[in-house]
């Protein structure tokens, strides 16, 4: 399966998921079935670093299309999910989260995975604060 998915982190809060060379819609939802029941297997929250950099996408397809049906179905547990992106990726992203902005709350992008931790450390601690009147 050209998408490895696997815990970044023993305590698992965050699933992490490679893309690698050439991948299929097909492939993309299995891979999102299984993301969903690690999600599921677990009552805290889980954020996710999803790798599209090394990644070849579909031609055929609608990627916002794809990307919207998998992200309606994760869990209410679910953190942030950071894409690693390239300047193609990067330029989807942004439209999309301009598309449905639902999305834009919880979709950050990042140039690598070491950047992703940091971006999910930040966020978390920024959800640890407490509000302010």
């Amino acid at each position: 399966m050209p998408i490895p998915i696997r815990w970044e982190d023993p305590e698992q809060t965050i699933v992490r998921y490679d893309f690698e060379g050439h991948w299929t819609w097909d492939e993309y939802f299995a891979a999102m079935n299984q993301i969903y029941q690690m999600f599921g297997s677990v009552e805290h929250r889980v954020d996710a670093i999803a790798n599209m950099k090394p990644g070849i996408m579909p031609i055929g397809g609608s990627a916002m299309s794809a990307a919207r049906s998998a992200l309606r179905k994760l869990p209410p547990n679910r953190g942030v999910i950071v894409i690693i992106i390239n300047p193609f990726i990067s330029a989807m992203l942004s439209a999309f989260k301009q598309f449905d902005r639902e999305f834009g709350t919880f979709l950050r992008s990042a140039n690598s995975v070491e950047e992703a931790r940091l971006l999910i450390q930040r966020e978390r601690e920024k959800a640890a604060q407490p509000e302010q009147p």
